[in-house]
């Protein structure tokens, strides 16, 4: 499905070095370490309950107990559940297997994860912005014409950075729902969370992980 790329499958111990190893990915492409790959796609499964944050952004000091990490990416506030499935995209501004325009490589990010849904058994839909929440600092709660839902919830945000010559696009899949991970914040945060994947019977992460993986290729 993936022609040309070098997919990784590695999962690190926690938020941080997860997201070092994104961001370490991404600079070393941009300076040219990385000549003999011409495209990067990254998939696991999440280590532990988390949080990440844009670079943009602090992190939240009510919730700063919880693990967490800055982003190289842009997007709001994502809550992770251990089990959920994270990806990271790769690439050259140059390269032409990628559609063009940023917003475009965003679409075509998209596209192959719901294609890998729909073969997994999982029919996803694009959310009408007339019917998103708003607020920005949260991914959940946030319209984005990319990101895939599934009966109203969001199961998949995507972010993307462009640097000079590369560009990185962050996303993930959110298997089990954080509303139970997070059970302990839901008074003001329960707007921001999702029930994700786990309540529409797909039963064990562990397959429907190895599943995806397997599509990929």
């Amino acid at each position: 499905m993936l022609k040309d790329f070098l997919i990784l499958d590695n999962s690190e111990k926690d938020a941080k070095s997860n997201m070092a190893f994104d961001e370490k990915l991404i600079l070393d492409f941009e300076k040219g370490f990385y000549e003999k790959h011409k495209r990067f796609f990254r998939i696991y499964k999440w280590p532990q309950k988390s949080i990440t944050y844009s670079y943009k952004q602090q992190m939240l000091e009510a919730v700063s107990f919880i693990d967490n990490s800055r982003r190289i990416t842009g997007g709001g506030y994502v809550f992770h559940s251990e089990g959920d499935i994270v990806f990271s995209c790769v690439g050259s501004l140059s390269d032409l297997y990628f559609p063009k325009k940023m917003k475009e490589k965003m679409g075509w990010v998209s596209d192959l994860v719901a294609e890998l849904l729909v073969k997994n058994g999982v029919k996803v839909q694009i959310e009408s912005k007339a019917f998103s929440m708003a607020n920005i600092d949260f991914c959940a709660s946030y319209y984005n014409p990319y990101e895939l839902y599934v009966d109203g919830y969001k199961i998949c945000g995507i972010t993307i950075r462009k640097l000079k010559k590369s560009f990185i696009i962050q996303g993930v899949l959110h298997v089990f729902s954080n509303i139970n991970s997070f059970e302990q914040l839901t008074g003001g945060f329960l707007p921001f969370l999702t029930q994700g994947l786990r309540y529409k019977s797909i039963v064990d992460g562990d397959v429907f992980y190895n599943n995806l993986l397997d599509s990929l290729k």
